[in-house]
């Protein structure tokens, strides 16, 4: 099957919007589920709502760095 041709569109795209969509609902649950202090629980919803892509993947990276620690 070729990539390019017209009839293979209809397969890829609705395949990145699920992946798109995706993404951005386990990044969510996952910071629901998160212990992170109210604002930056905020802050990091605010990025992978505005910018899910990119912020999705730089939650998933850093989400570690944020964590509270409860003593």
């Amino acid at each position: 099957m070729d990539i390019i041709s017209p009839g293979s569109g209809l397969l890829i795209w609705p395949m990145l919007l699920a992946c798109h969509v995706l993404l951005i609902l386990v990044a969510s649950f996952n910071l629901l589920k998160v212990k992170f202090t109210d604002a930056n629980k905020l802050i990091w919803l605010v990025i992978i709502l505005f910018a899910p892509i990119v912020g999705s993947i730089l939650y998933f990276i850093n989400h570690k760095k944020y964590k509270t620690v409860n003593h």
